[in-house]
């Protein structure tokens, strides 16, 4: 379930961008300026250079990470159009902690049509639940305009609480919601 706020995410790459190139025009102005940069602040400035560069990186490979996850989405359908739909479930689960807002409703509905025609009701039930819960995070994660440490802690319970259902889902016929438990559990 990744950030579903395309605005944020450009921020945070946009924003170690621009810092760095600022970083870069200050070092080329003291150079042209003839200031002998000390040893410490020649440290300070790589220090902040290689943490400047890992955000960068660290932002792309998430917007990677997304735009994979929602490519993969159409392979789920093409196994599910092709009669694969046990395969198509599998995929879509493995997918469903790498989607933003509204490509994760859409996946739930999807699968919720899938174990409805495996007939596996209690994966309808569980889809059914998710759903309701995943909802209810988004709404809790939107309306907060300055979250505290304790709306992040609750933010955090309730997306385990998400992750563990998920991981929940059956994926074969006659599984039970209790044979795929969590494997840290």
């Amino acid at each position: 379930m990744a950030e579903n706020n395309q605005q944020r995410l450009n921020l945070r790459l946009i924003l170690p961008i621009a810092l760095l190139l600022v970083e870069l025009i200050v070092v080329i102005v003291l150079l042209v300026a003839g200031y002998e940069i000390t040893t410490l602040l020649t440290y300070f400035f790589i220090l902040l250079a290689v943490f400047l560069i890992y955000q960068i990186g660290r932002q792309l490979i998430l917007r990677w990470r997304i735009q994979r996850a929602i490519t993969k989405i159409e392979d789920a359908d093409k196994l599910a159009q092709a009669g694969h739909t046990l395969d198509a479930i599998r995929l879509w689960k493995s997918l469903l902690f790498s989607l933003p807002r509204d490509h994760f409703l859409s996946v739930l509905s999807k699968m919720k049509g899938a174990y409805q025609n495996q007939g596996m009701e209690a994966a309808v039930q569980q889809i059914n639940a998710i759903h309701s819960e995943s909802v209810e995070y988004f709404q809790m994660i939107n309306t907060v305009e300055k979250p505290t440490p304790k709306d992040r802690r609750d933010w955090q319970a309730r997306a385990f609480e998400l992750q563990n259902m998920i991981k929940a889902l059956p994926t074969e016929p006659g599984q039970d919601l209790s044979d795929t438990k969590p494997e840290n559990e």
